[in-house]
């Protein structure tokens, strides 16, 4: 796919989010909170949906997505 994406990920906490931004432009395409999506407050947990939600309205497959980038400010996670 020519758009290249970076997912920004909160899931450690009790308000699950996601944005998609470009890879070469930084320009946000997507952002979306859960309890939007699942109409429940304060929803956290699996991202899946809002992974799926996100590559179905911007029209791109997984395969797009160049990075993923989580917060967790319950514990440090290392690099890989």
């Amino acid at each position: 796919p020519s758009t290249r994406l970076i997912l920004g990920i909160n899931k450690y906490s009790h308000d699950t989010t996601l944005c998609a931004a470009d890879v070469s432009t930084g320009k946000v395409l997507f952002a979306l909170s859960k309890e939007r999506a699942s109409r429940k407050k304060h929803d956290g947990g699996n991202t899946a949906t809002l992974v799926e939600t996100c590559l179905e309205t911007l029209d791109l497959d997984i395969d797009a997505v160049e990075k993923v980038v989580m917060n967790n400010h319950h514990h440090r996670i290392l690099p890989f």
